[in-house]
Parts: C-alpha cells; structure tokens; sequence
C-alpha cells in the first residue's frame, strides 16, 4: 500500500472515530477509490456532507493566516455534489476537515467558498515528489471555520488504537 492511499485511510478512521465521540457527526461512508475527488460522507445534524480530509504535518496554530485549499480539488467536489442533486436526493453541503498532529480538527463549510485564489509554487504532493508546481489556491483561516477544536480528551488522535 502507498503512503498516499495510507495518509487517505488513515484520515477516515481518525474522522471516523471523532464521529462516534460526537453527538452532531454521524459517519456514514468513506470513500474506497484511492484516487477519488472525496473522502467522506456523514451527516451534521440532518444535513448531508461530502467532505475532503487533509492530515496535515504542521501544528493547527502554524498558519493562522489560512491554510490552503486546492481550486481544483474544490471544482470536483462541486461536480459530485451537482451529480448527487440531479439524482434527485438533497445537496450535500461540502467541507475540508483538515487534521493536525496536536489532535486538532478543523472544519470549513466550503460549499459557496466565495474568495479570492492566488497562485502559489508549492510542492506538488504531500509525500514523495519535492518538485514545485503552480497552484491555484484558497486561504482558509481559522477563525473562519465552522468548526475548530481539540480532540485529544475523545482519544481518537494519531497515536489511538481506533
């Protein structure tokens, strides 16, 4: 197995466990395919979600000022959302649930993500390649999420046994 697909599922099941500790979350599936444009599917309270999830590798206090977004990852979660509204069922809203090795998880409603992209040459992938490519970017700050907490006291961090 590759560290990519690796980072994925070990994403899910953090997320997975965070939402069996919690009340408003309710984990209905993750996806399967190692190259989907998603990652999860649950319910916040009665409303639908397709989220991406990012592990990331730097404290949640690191970058304040925002945090990036990919447009195109975005782009391909509203395609899945518009294929799942034209299936006749509810619009899914979206999110990007970012993890961070300080047992932080922080939540953007990113459905009608209305901000300015800049461009940024920054390492193509997370793991792997350390060559530099041009992105089209979101920032993403922190007091701009829906939902911004510690999850060390639910013990469903990194280093649990979930």
């Amino acid at each position: 197995m590759n560290e990519f697909k690796n980072k994925d599922e070990e994403g899910r099941e953090v997320f997975k466990g965070f939402c069996q500790h919690t009340k408003w979350c309710k984990y209905i599936k993750g996806s399967q395919d190692e190259f989907a444009s998603w990652d999860v599917a649950y319910m916040s309270g009665t409303t639908n979600v397709i989220g991406e999830i990012k592990m990331r590798n730097y404290e949640s206090q690191d970058y304040c000022d925002g945090w990036y977004l990919e447009k195109k990852k975005l782009a391909e979660l509203h395609k899945i959302r518009n294929k799942v509204i034209a299936s006749g069922k509810p619009a899914p809203v979206i999110h990007y649930i970012n993890l961070y090795p300080n047992n932080r998880i922080i939540i953007w409603d990113i459905t009608d993500l209305d901000a300015v992209t800049t461009i940024h040459n920054i390492v193509a992938t997370t793991f792997g390649s350390t060559h530099k490519i041009e992105k089209e970017m979101y920032s993403l700050p922190n007091f701009a999420s829906v939902f911004n907490d510690n999850i060390t006291q639910l013990k469903i961090g990194r280093d649990s046994n979930l």
